[in-house]
């Protein structure tokens, strides 16, 4: 893998890019440039997640990220070329050309967030890599969150109420990172769509539940406590996994709360 010069990566991507529309032939030369900076120490298609298999080049993001700052403009003044181009992207299987087709999916336009949604959920129920869903949480759906939040709050409540575990991994993901990164949201219908979950939370999904609870406990600790007021005056039957939250979490309970929060996981 070469070191990267910035004026010789510049000069690449720039390259690159001017074969933003003609997909196939931008494809080609994207991979090329992947290849030249490929890690070589590293065999492409070495296990990206814990379920998949998908082939990467291990790339450095710096060399990705100046490549998006080269298409973002482009990708935002010509939404149906972005769109074709992001498909093939996706559809070439490997682990930079996917990154940039979920980067590429926020810069559309905000005209675009009903079809950029249905993508994501598209790529996602098929999606293993973990590396991946971080991605669209810090990238597309940050951006749909600020343009559109009532759009994109519906669609974090369908997911978490899907069947599909990469979506519901995907909602939680994307909460934590809006948590995480401290956006400033409308916190009353988070709570909402919360609320459910967070009472009888599943197993598979309470670990990454955890970080969440505990951003909601530091950044609204009223709430967070009326909440669990709540939940446990509506529980005819303890949930062991609700408790195992509030244990998880009961250090960062303010003070003047954690006597109650005791009471309530002591409770039969």
């Amino acid at each position: 893998m070469p070191a990267i010069n910035l004026v010789i990566l510049r000069k690449q991507t720039t390259e690159v890019s001017e074969y933003f529309f003609e997909p196939q032939r931008f494809i080609f030369h994207f991979i090329q440039l992947m290849d030249f900076y490929s890690n070589r120490t590293i065999k492409p298609g070495k296990t990206i997640g814990s379920n998949a298999q998908i082939k990467t080049y291990k790339v450095q993001d710096p060399i990705l990220r100046t490549l998006f700052s080269k298409l973002s403009p482009l990708a935002s003044k010509n939404p149906e070329t972005t769109l074709k181009l992001a498909n093939l992207l996706w559809d070439e299987n490997i682990f930079e050309t996917r990154i940039l087709a979920i980067r590429l999916l926020s810069s559309l336009p905000a005209e675009k967030n009903l079809t950029t949604l249905k993508i994501i959920e598209k790529w996602v129920r098929k999606c293993r890599e973990d590396d991946l869903l971080i991605e669209f949480a810090e990238y597309p759906l940050m951006t749909i969150q600020e343009e559109n939040w009532k759009e994109y709050l519906s669609t974090i409540n369908k997911w978490l109420r899907s069947k599909s575990a990469t979506l519901n991994h995907m909602a939680l993901e994307s909460i934590n990172t809006l948590l995480k990164e401290k956006v400033v949201v409308d916190l009353p219908p988070l709570f909402k769509t919360l609320k459910s979950l967070f009472a009888q939370p599943p197993f598979a999904l309470r670990s990454q539940m955890n970080p969440i609870f505990k951003s909601l406990i530091r950044q609204s600790p009223n709430e967070i406590m009326y909440l669990i007021r709540n939940i446990s005056e509506t529980q005819k039957k303890k949930n062991k996994n609700f408790v195992w939250l509030l244990k998880q979490n009961l250090e960062f309970i303010p003070e003047e709360y954690q006597s109650l929060v005791e009471i309530i996981i002591s409770k039969k």
